[in-house]
């Protein structure tokens, strides 16, 4: 397995979380990911406050989000998505007791390395780890 600096090199902005569902699974938080978050939450900074409190289901719908990125189905006219090919509730079943602070700070890692430090800084954005 790759280690997260050689991934990156090769992949920049992708975060491998591990093997989940049969298949290797990385999160990428590009602006189509921060995109829905907003339409989800109404605004990052909502967002990042329903993350900070910890909430399971805010926490699987986050690194859902970080995975959709080669799951969409688009429109043939629009090339919107209509659908994804993942749910948030498969990635649900991937997160356990036993991986859940291996995986929170994967996505802490994976969100922060996404958005510019300045941003981090001025929202306070970061997940903290379970």
């Amino acid at each position: 397995m790759e280690n997260n600096n050689n991934l990156n090199a090769v992949r920049p902005g992708f975060y491998h979380i591990g093997n989940y569902g049969g298949a290797e699974r990385f999160v990428r938080y590009d602006l189509n990911a921060f995109a829905e978050m907003e339409r989800l939450y109404g605004s990052m900074e909502a967002a990042n406050e329903a993350l900070t409190k910890g909430s399971m289901t805010d926490v699987r719908r986050i690194l859902w989000l970080g995975l959709i990125h080669d799951q969409a189905v688009l429109d043939e006219i629009t090339g919107e998505p209509i659908k994804y090919n993942l749910t948030v509730y498969e990635v649900g079943k991937w997160i356990t007791p036993t991986n859940m602070k291996d995986i929170m700070n994967k996505l802490n890692s994976a969100i922060a390395g996404s958005v510019p430090e300045e941003e981090l800084n001025k929202a306070g954005a970061g997940v903290t780890p379970a």
